[in-house]
């Protein structure tokens, strides 16, 4: 992965972030992010575990941070076909997802 495509994906990552500060100031309850298609697993190995390892670094963030997802009433849920993913980024997927998990808000 080239580095204006390192930081295409940091950029969008850091849009997120903000629009889901817009979304809860705004009173809104549910927000879906469509982060990785199937469609994705088509790119060359090295772009696909390039991403991976932003995924899996982008939770492990999260996870650091459950303080302030608790605060918020944050719930991580992960949609789709794990069987796809590497151990270590089911592994964050899973920290993020249950330390949020009663989480209702």
């Amino acid at each position: 992965m080239t580095l204006k495509q390192i930081s295409a994906y940091t950029l969008l990552i850091r849009h997120a972030i903000q629009i889901l500060e817009i979304c809860y100031k705004s009173g809104v309850k549910v927000v879906t992010i469509y982060a990785f298609s199937i469609e994705n697993f088509k790119r060359s190995k090295y772009e696909v575990d390039a991403l991976m390892e932003m995924a899996k670094v982008k939770l492990l963030q999260l996870a650091q941070h459950g303080d302030l997802l608790d605060r918020y009433g944050a719930s991580i849920r992960i949609l789709g076909q794990r069987d796809l993913l590497k151990p270590d980024v089911l592994e964050a997927i899973d920290k993020a997802a249950n330390m949020t998990r009663g989480n209702k808000e």
